[in-house]
């Protein structure tokens, strides 16, 4: 087993800077995760820690569990490298845009939007295997589950409004950053077609 390999691979690394922010960054909350009110401020890295970020014990293990399982998923249908750390990050960046321009006040941390984001993108590659017709629903499913099991949680206004519709944002980004991906990919081969005819 090449431990390198595992060492550099983005899903790994997202976890282990999630771990350390959790462990050894007193008051990450309130230092590293994003509000378009904060940023406003002057809080310019927040566009990228927040990800990192996370509110207690159970939302560090729930979203470390759900990173490795999803990144596992990634890894089999071939989402890997740069591909991997443009969905996740690219749609963490969008999503914090988002609440920047339409819901300032909230304050969002953890790396769940780049989890959804991946398994939109898993979504994406997966129907190039499985039909889409059974592909598309099973991944998709995992939005409606999240909503399940925080309606059992919290109140429905709650799981409702905001953290459904951003796990719902951060599932639609993966989708659209990784069919750009695959269009710049395509295009670019077919360049690289023309030239060596």
């Amino acid at each position: 087993m090449d431990y390198k390999k595992i060492f550099l691979w983005p899903g790994t690394q997202v976890f282990l800077i999630s771990l350390l922010a959790f462990l050894f960054i007193p008051n990450a909350v309130n230092l590293l995760s994003f509000s378009g009110d904060l940023f406003l401020q002057g809080d310019v890295w927040r566009f990228i820690t927040f990800p990192f970020t996370h509110l207690n014990l159970q939302h560090l293990f729930e979203n470390l569990v759900a990173l490795g399982v999803t990144s596992l998923l990634a890894y089999e249908v071939g989402i890997r490298g740069k591909q991997f750390t443009y969905v996740f990050l690219g749609a963490s960046l969008l999503l914090a845009l988002t609440t920047f321009l339409f819901m300032p006040l909230i304050v969002i941390a953890g790396a769940s939007a780049g989890i959804f984001a991946l398994l939109g993108s898993i979504t994406r590659k997966g129907t190039e295997f499985i039909s889409q017709w059974l592909f598309v629903p099973l991944i998709s499913s995992s939005v409606f589950v999240k909503l399940f099991i925080s309606f059992f949680s919290m109140s429905w206004r709650e799981a409702l409004y905001p953290q459904f519709l951003l796990h719902f944002l951060g599932f639609i980004y993966g989708i659209i950053i990784f069919s750009v991906i695959i269009y710049y990919r395509s295009n670019n081969v077919k360049k690289i077609l023309q030239v060596s005819n």
